[in-house]
Order: C-alpha cells, then structure tokens, then sequence
C-alpha cells in the first residue's frame, strides 16, 4: 500500500511517496501560504493515502524528570499531567520512558519533549485533514533519528552529527543509547560545513 511521507523545515515542506519500501516523485513547497495553496492542490490530485509527518525544527525543547514507576492508565495519567504542567500551548508533546533508577523506589528516569510552535505545523495538517487524508503521525527527527545507532558500538556517548541542506546542521547527543539533548543550528548560504561543525 502506498503512503506519504511529509518533511517539514522552517522554510519548506516536501512531501514523498512510499511505495515497495522506497521513496518517489519528491514534491517540495514553500513554507508560507502559497506553498500552502500548491499543496492543496497536489492533495486533490492524489488522494488520501495515509501519511506520516516528520518535523526537523529549531522549536523544540525537552526536560527529563524522575517519576513514580507505574503502570496503566495510572502512568498515562501522571505523563499527560506532566506534559500539560511542561508544554500546556503545544499538542506536539511526548513523553519517552529511559529506564529507571538503580536505587530506593527505582523510579522512572522520562524524557518529556515538545515541538513548542505548533503554528508551524498545524497549517498543514489542518489542509490533509480538508482532504480526508489520514495522518498516521507527527513525529520528531531527533525523537526517532535513535533508530540510526540501534547497531552502533557499545559507547556509552555518541553524538550524532546530520547535515539536512534545507533545515540545518543538527546534533543530537545519546548517553547509554537514550537521547539527552538535541539542537538544530539553521545554516545560512555561504556558511563553511566543516567550520560550522568544528564552532558547534
């Protein structure tokens, strides 16, 4: 079955399809109105297969917290609090379990993490729900770039350095596998790749 696979940066928006695990027939819009307009109309000519949204933004921000170690709809609760207290203006917001404390009630050790402008985003969703096309999700690049050192050495520190052309240089620090920081530096035309990694 076919899907889309949507790419959204402070400038642009690209959108791709999936077919036979391989990406096609890149799509690319501006990031304001206009672009907006286009892409409404690329919905209208190739329906509503479901599509998952992946944001790479400066707008991002995560806390880590020590909770009670529970379970259910008890966990659910206490996460959803706790995002509500941390990011109550985002609906982008999520919360990732990294383990527990070794010692006394062995708590749990959670990342708690937003996309904090959710004006970037919801213009676009907004437009796929007008065409009936069915969001599978809205998912962070630094939140899910983890599956790319699944079978990196057993380093406890790892940063991770990517180069997106059209959003920026990121890096993205793993201690133990689990992500402790991200930040997305945005490059402007003339900026020396190499200079800029080194000054990072």
């Amino acid at each position: 079955m076919s899907k889309y696979i949507l790419y959204l940066t402070a400038e642009r928006f690209s959108a791709y399809s999936w077919h036979n695990n391989r990406l096609a027939d890149e799509h690319v819009f501006t990031n304001d109105a206009f672009g907006r307009q286009r892409f409404s109309e690329y919905l209208a000519r190739v329906g509503n297969a479901p599509a998952y949204l992946l944001a790479d933004l400066v707008e991002e921000d995560y806390r880590f917290d020590v909770v009670p170690h529970l379970i259910g709809p008890e966990r659910s609760a206490l996460f959803n609090r706790k995002l509500e207290q941390y990011y109550r203006n985002s609906p982008f917001r999520h919360a990732l379990v990294q383990g527990r404390r070794e010692e006394g009630r062995r708590d749990d050790r959670v990342l708690f993490s937003a996309l904090t402008n959710p004006a970037l985003i919801t213009p676009w969703l907004d437009l796929m729900l007008q065409h009936s096309v069915a969001v599978a999700g809205v998912y962070s690049a630094p939140l899910i770039s983890k599956q790319l050192i699944k079978d990196a050495d057993s380093s406890p520190h790892l940063l991770l350095i990517s180069w997106q052309a059209h959003a920026g240089l990121r890096q993205t620090y793993f201690q133990n596998a689990n992500i402790s920081f991200s930040r997305l530096t945005p490059l402007t035309q003339g900026d020396d790749l190499v200079e800029k990694v080194i000054s990072e």
